[in-house]
């Protein structure tokens, strides 16, 4: 049971509106460049899980990324990490906004602006009240994302058109590179699932590679039925995989879907919205009023101009921020491995060069994918 728990917290930290924006990202680079994206990453980010984990088993206190930046590399690597965080927050929270926004539009034929300013105001209600109404609650939105997601593929399979699975550009690849990774990060797990499994910490290391794993497949389903039925083409201006949904396959099935990513993305911008508010309140010393505005201004205000769609937004937080983090947690292991403090449940061995392939593709990324994608 601890094994399934463990597995699901990580799960339900990688699944939500990232898998949104997989689809289009796929649809811009090509299926068979996407899906090769999309193995090649899921390879790395379970390297770079089981690498966190390790240093996590190192470590004889639980912290997170920052805390351990700043043990095996450094107070300046903590503030680094620190900075990488908090600007993939505002991104995450920005494309959530926009999501729930564009989610609204469709449900009630508000405008989408008009859905992220309602939305904004009772999640910004809800924060401000410092409820964190998640929890248990999250583990089974993410159970019933990933059920609609099945759903929504079975739907598919009889307008699925085999043509649409045939394009392959090595020159594209770093197109969906940034969402990709941006939907397969889960790094912030790993702490809690080593606490969670603290009886049983030898089981970290099944839960992390079944957890890395589980959302590979479901996306990799999620984009054939998603390509496979869309006729060639996304609707004209639209960056999210629900739109597709809508017009394809229609019905109770595109309605569900609507809701449950609705309620994903919420259940996801309470978790960061909070998270981001008790930092500056906390950790940076404002008080309650100036500490929501800081957290929650900054994101609704990019939202509502419209300068960016939310599959960019997605690209530009996995690329760097992800990016940025997951270089230092290759770094880190290293690091920690010659100042362990404890002797951990499994150590991941691996040979230099693996190392350096790792740091050169996530290098890669930041750049290419941050300024020229």
């Amino acid at each position: 049971m601890n094994l399934l728990k463990g597995i699901t917290i990580l799960v339900g930290c990688v699944i939500g509106a990232g898998i949104l924006g997989v689809p289009y990202a796929v649809y811009q680079a090509g299926f068979l460049t996407g899906i090769l994206v999309l193995l090649i990453l899921g390879i790395a980010v379970l390297l770079i899980n089981l690498f966190l984990g390790e240093i996590a088993l190192r470590t004889k206190e639980t912290h997170q990324l920052p805390g351990y930046a700043e043990i095996y590399l450094g107070s300046r690597a903590k503030k680094i990490m620190l900075l990488a965080m908090t600007i993939g927050i505002y991104g995450a929270l920005t494309a959530y906004l926009i999501g729930e926004g564009e989610v609204l539009s469709a449900l009630f034929g508000m405008s989408t602006q008009a859905g992220t300013l309602i939305f904004f105001l009772v999640g910004g209600t809800l924060i401000y009240t410092g409820l964190k109404a998640i929890d248990k609650a999250e583990g089974w939105l993410v159970f019933l994302l990933v059920i609609i997601t099945l759903i929504v593929f079975i739907f598919s399979l009889t307008k699925i058109q085999p043509g649409e699975f045939s394009d392959f550009s090595i020159a594209k690849v770093f197109i969906p590179y940034g969402v990709i990774l941006f939907a397969l990060n889960g790094m912030v797990a790993i702490p809690e699932m080593k606490e969670e499994l603290i009886e049983n910490r030898h089981l970290l290391k099944k839960a992390i590679i079944i957890g890395t794993l589980i959302p590979v497949v479901i996306y990799a389903l999620f984009v054939i039925a998603v390509m496979g039925s869309s006729g060639g083409s996304f609707p004209e201006g639209s960056t999210m995989a629900n739109d597709v949904i809508r017009e394809s396959i229609g019905g109770v099935a595109a309605t569900a879907f609507d809701i449950f990513t609705f309620l994903a993305m919420a259940s996801s911008f309470l978790v960061l919205g909070l998270a981001l508010n008790w930092l500056f309140r906390y950790d940076v010393g404002l008080d309650k009023r100036l500490s929501w505005f800081a957290a929650l201004l900054p994101p609704l205000f990019i939202a509502l101009l419209d300068i960016a769609s939310f599959a960019a937004i997605l690209s530009f937080v996995g690329s760097f921020c992800v990016g940025i983090q997951a270089i230092m947690v290759v770094i880190m292991h290293r690091k920690a491995k010659e100042k362990s403090q404890r002797t951990p449940e499994y150590s991941i061995k691996t040979v230099p060069a693996v190392n350096y392939l790792l740091i050169l593709l996530l290098c890669t990324g930041v750049v290419i994918g941050t300024f020229f994608v």
